[in-house]
């Protein structure tokens, strides 16, 4: 009996302490409270704390970076309190996330001259806002993108990016753009053909591997493929000639099929590179697919990396025309004058001549500060006769009217 007594005045001597312990009873005791921290009452300190998450007022935006896009400390919402703005950088992969609700297209393409380092310059006729919500892509995509839907072009001269609507013509140092951009040239898909039974061909590469059953079921998406082509289903013709690629992975014919493709209608540079680089691991002296990762990467905004495909692509006995002109074209854009006319050269030597690679010499003489020597090219292409496009044309004069001024005012 005695023993329970003890138990039940030790159980209630617990319940005491505990009851103290807990700082919101303290007061019933006949002290104040303890203040630790913010009562739990009073929210002030919360109010204030998410006052300075609250979107900023003005339409500015920031960029925060990050060493992974998955732990990056994300940026605010910019801008009106309707619209949210976000884009991050991840350093590591060079690639950017961006999640855009109503942003002002002006406002974005400052943002990706931040991010990429260009100097962006926007038509005022430019306007309205977009709605992205991009993972993991190169900002050129992000640009691509806007351009698309928006109706937008853009000409990269210098490290500076002009976007103008893409039915407007622009001037760039003095006269329209009409040349000088890189091209590819959509070839028919080669399949070098050795009958086995009707209906079947194969393309004879280093290291055949895939079976001939395989191959058949390939040969089937190609057809597929070409008859949307024919259609301007562009993206699900690459979609169809990328099953077949994905079968048949030695037919270097198919990857560079998929490399131009993506380049010119498809406007995918990203999968052009892929593909270009595929039929190069079979293909190591393919000039033409170094050619086309080289235009991917220029695209891309990888000049470095562009350059030194472009130098495999010439590695070759007899670099093609493609190559010599859109190297040309790459090295005008970045200021090589000397090495842009030596390619022109080459060309001349082993080629036909074009209103183009015309064009192309007079502005590298022009940027050479060779007036003289330009003045004839443009000329030139003046007297060419009907054959030469009407832009061209154009473009040559207004070359000649505003060089020939820019003579007389000195």
């Amino acid at each position: 009996m005695e023993c329970r007594r003890k138990t039940s005045y030790l159980l209630i001597l617990f319940l005491v302490g505990l009851f103290w312990w807990i700082p919101g009873n303290r007061s019933v005791m006949g002290r104040g409270p303890i203040q630790d921290g913010p009562a739990q009452k009073d929210i002030s300190h919360w109010l204030t704390e998410l006052k300075t998450r609250l979107p900023r007022p003005d339409n500015s935006m920031r960029v925060t970076t990050g060493e992974n896009i998955t732990t990056a400390k994300k940026s605010g919402a910019y801008g009106a309190s309707s619209a949210t703005k976000k884009l991050i950088r991840d350093y590591s992969g060079g690639k950017i996330s961006v999640d855009l609700y109503k942003a002002d297209l002006h406002n974005i393409f400052r943002l990706l001259g931040k991010v990429s380092g260009k100097n962006i310059v926007v038509d005022e006729s430019v306007r309205g806002s977009i709605t992205l919500a991009l993972q993991n892509v190169p900002w050129t995509f992000v640009l691509d993108v806007i351009k698309n839907l928006k109706g937008l072009d853009s000409i990269e001269r210098y490290n500076t990016i002009m976007i103008y609507p893409a039915s407007k013509a622009v001037k760039w140092g003095g006269g329209k753009e009409a040349s000088g951009n890189l091209k590819v040239q959509i070839k028919p898909l080669l399949i070098k053909k050795k009958r086995k039974k009707p209906g079947l061909s194969i393309v004879r590469t280093r290291g055949l591997q895939t079976p001939i059953k395989e191959i058949a079921k390939a040969q089937n998406f190609i057809k597929k493929a070409a008859e949307s082509e024919k259609q301007g289903a562009i993206g699900q013709a690459l979609d169809l000639y990328i099953k077949a690629s994905d079968i048949w992975p030695e037919n270097v014919s198919l990857a560079k099929k998929i490399a131009a493709l993506a380049l010119g209608k498809g406007g995918q540079e990203l999968t052009a590179f892929n593909f270009a680089r595929k039929a190069l691991r079979f293909a190591p002296k393919d000039g033409e697919a170094a050619t086309f990762a080289a235009i991917a990467l220029s695209r891309m905004g990888k000049t470095d990396e562009a350059e030194t495909y472009f130098e495999r692509a010439m590695a070759i006995a007899r670099p093609s025309l493609q190559t010599l002109y859109n190297y040309a074209v790459f090295c005008e854009s970045r200021g090589k004058y000397r090495q842009a006319l030596h390619l022109l050269d080459n060309i001349e030597a082993n080629y036909r001549i074009s209103a183009n690679t015309m064009l192309l010499e007079a502005r590298a003489y022009e940027g050479l500060g060779q007036i003289e020597k330009a003045l004839t090219e443009y000329r030139a292409v003046l007297q060419g006769g009907a054959s030469i496009p009407s832009r061209q044309l154009q473009y040559a004069r207004e070359r000649v009217e505003g060089l020939t001024a820019g003579r007389k005012r000195q």
